[in-house]
């Protein structure tokens, strides 16, 4: 029996690795692949695949959010390249994933598990269970402990606590520490969901800062104003934003 498959990666190198993946099981016919959310859910509403391999964090909306918006209920395979908090979300609520870069076995291992799922109505639970995932990483215990950083073959792991500013850099984000900086394909939509927000602000579509590295804030115009930081970092703060960032200075309610 043939089953369906659409790839949603905003990677072109990551969709060819899967594609490679998905050649060695005849039985997995590719109907589309598509390289953003609202691309993905016109392919999935007009094709209705019964496989969907969903890259989790892509710009402008993210898997989750696709999985959301979306009245079709194919089997939702989640695919990541950051650190293990939401893999261990994934796993706590029985929903599959694939940690890049994709191994042969893992990905065997993951196509074995959607043959005894298919056809099933356990799919029908699916948008339910990332509902779930959505909600858990929105709890204080869910927020994001540490970055991954991949260099050639070296990983290595960012601990918020070092992190003193994040400032966006197109479609990626550069994350500041004392005296580094990494360059990491995020958004700076997604950091504001996962970071605790009683640790970090976001001051303006383009920074987030730790509020325990503000020194003081500048007005610069009559609706914006520059934040000084420990260490001579700088980042810009909008008016609407200014009063959430004193309440966390001063620890008003």
């Amino acid at each position: 029996m043939t089953h369906t498959v659409l790839i949603v990666d905003d990677e072109e190198d990551a969709r060819e690795l899967l594609k490679v993946h998905l050649k060695r099981h005849p039985d997995l016919q590719l109907v589309g692949e598509a390289s953003n959310g609202p691309e993905a859910l016109a392919i999935i509403e007009k094709s209705q695949p019964e496989i969907v391999l969903l890259d989790i964090q892509m710009p402008g909306m993210n898997g989750i959010e696709v999985v959301e918006r979306t009245e079709a209920l194919p089997i939702f395979v989640f695919v990541t390249a950051y650190d293990q908090f939401a893999v261990k979300a994934f796993e706590l609520n029985a929903l599959d994933y694939l940690l890049k870069p994709i191994s042969k076995g893992r990905f065997d291992q993951t196509i074995q598990r959607i043959r005894s799922k298919l056809p099933s109505s356990e799919k029908n639970e699916y948008k339910d269970l990332v509902s779930h995932v959505a909600a858990t990483l929105s709890e204080r215990k869910g927020y994001l402990q540490r970055f991954t950083y991949r260099s050639g073959l070296k990983t290595a792991y960012i601990s918020t606590d070092e992190v003193t500013m994040i400032s966006s850099a197109d479609q990626y984000v550069e994350i500041h520490t004392t005296g580094k900086k990494y360059l990491l394909r995020l958004s700076m939509d997604y950091l504001e969901q996962v970071l605790d927000p009683s640790i970090f602000s976001r001051t303006h579509r383009s920074f987030i800062v730790k509020i325990d590295e503000v020194v003081s804030v500048e007005q610069y115009e009559p609706r914006n104003f520059i934040i000084h930081l420990k260490g001579g970092l700088t980042a810009k703060l909008t008016r609407d934003k200014k009063d959430d960032l004193n309440r966390l200075l001063t620890g008003r309610p």
